[in-house]
């Protein structure tokens, strides 16, 4: 007889992703879900057996993130091999169904993260049903995406006042269900992959430090590479002095090169959104955090995340040299090795990706 359930659950997590080579699992690269899997498996929660194989475990993600993005509100499911004795009782072995409601996720939530890096973070479990997958349930995903304020101004000119309204003009294009075919890679316009729904796009002040930007953007998926190119058009309608125009041509069926794909030190995956999951009947639980473990995810973003950002910004001067690297490449004809893909910088390894993998 076993001497464990098997349950399968929901982690909520969340990551600085300047040390991994991405979300997704890989054989040879330091990954999240790598660290993340050998960690629950230290934790006595993972078989040898189960171990290595993310299809033995049931695992699947809600959304992926490239090499140097950050997550605060990221989800993964698997199926934890949770010891029995994990709840004690006077009245002797408990059935699965007692075991699940006596269980204290605290006590998950720990043996996990006593194995973890500091840069990754547990926020919450919770069990879910046997269909669940996090990336089909997930009706939207919400991203903030932080940057000098400096970047929108042309030739980062210190005398010229920023127009945020304009910024947000910009930003309201994106929302609706367009073809962007021109925000990833090797996407024909006719694809139906290219159709994505942006749900709501704006950009504000961050009160944290003034002289930054805080875009928020929600969608149901999105394109490998999709966001970054979204706030990349926007720096380069401002300091190219183009107009709207160039994302009507974006959004059109023509194939528009060269759209600016910004740096992923300021992209973080803020929130998978599953309500329409939690409105089924008889949940035993909803994928829903308590205040107390969204307090912890706020002081991750805002303690940890945000001035992490801000000192790789001022440190490097990351968007300017990433602004005079786009320009010189875009001045010498783009090669072709990176036309439209990753504008080289001293993160780059030029690793490919997936063009139709959504996030």
């Amino acid at each position: 007889m076993r001497d464990y359930f098997k349950l399968l659950s929901a982690i909520f997590f969340g990551y600085n992703g300047s040390k991994y080579h991405g979300l997704q699992k890989s054989a040879v690269l330091p990954t999240v879900e790598g660290i993340l899997e050998l960690a629950i498996h230290k934790a006595g929660l993972l078989s040898q057996n189960n171990y290595g194989n993310l299809k033995k475990s049931s695992w699947n993600r809600a959304s992926r993130t490239d090499k140097g993005v950050h997550a605060v509100g990221n989800v993964v499911s698997i199926k934890l091999e949770l010891p029995k004795n994990l709840v004690s009782s006077e009245t002797g072995e408990l059935d699965k169904l007692q075991f699940k409601q006596s269980i204290d996720f605290n006590t998950i939530q720990k043996l996990i993260q006593d194995q973890l890096p500091e840069d990754i973070r547990v926020f919450g479990i919770r069990f879910v049903t046997q269909t669940f997958n996090p990336r089909k349930f997930a009706n939207s995903r919400s991203y903030e995406y932080l940057c000098p304020s400096s970047v929108f101004i042309p030739g980062f000119d210190a005398s010229k006042s920023l127009d945020i309204d304009y910024i947000n003009f910009l930003c309201n294009m994106f929302v609706g269900t367009k073809r962007y075919h021109n925000f990833s890679k090797a996407i024909p316009p006719e694809a139906p992959t290219a159709k994505r729904h942006v749900k709501s796009f704006r950009c504000s002040f961050l009160p944290e430090k003034p002289d930054f930007l805080k875009f928020e953007v929600e969608g149901s998926s999105f394109l490998y590479h999709q966001i970054r190119k979204m706030i990349g058009s926007i720096v380069k309608i401002r300091q190219k002095e183009l107009n709207e125009q160039y994302l009507v041509e974006c959004f059109s069926d023509k194939r528009v090169p060269d759209v600016w794909l910004a740096p992923p030190n300021g992209l973080i995956l803020d929130k998978v959104d599953f309500s329409g999951y939690n409105r089924k009947e008889a949940l035993a639980q909803k994928l829903v955090l308590t205040q107390e473990e969204m307090q912890k995810v706020t002081e991750f973003k805002k303690g940890t995340l945000y001035p992490f950002i801000f000192s790789k910004e001022s440190e490097v001067n990351l968007s300017k040299t990433w602004y005079t690297k786009t320009m010189e490449f875009e001045a010498a004809g783009w090669p072709e090795k990176i036309r439209n893909g990753k504008v080289p910088t001293e993160e780059s390894d030029g690793e490919e990706e997936t063009a139709e993998m959504v996030i």
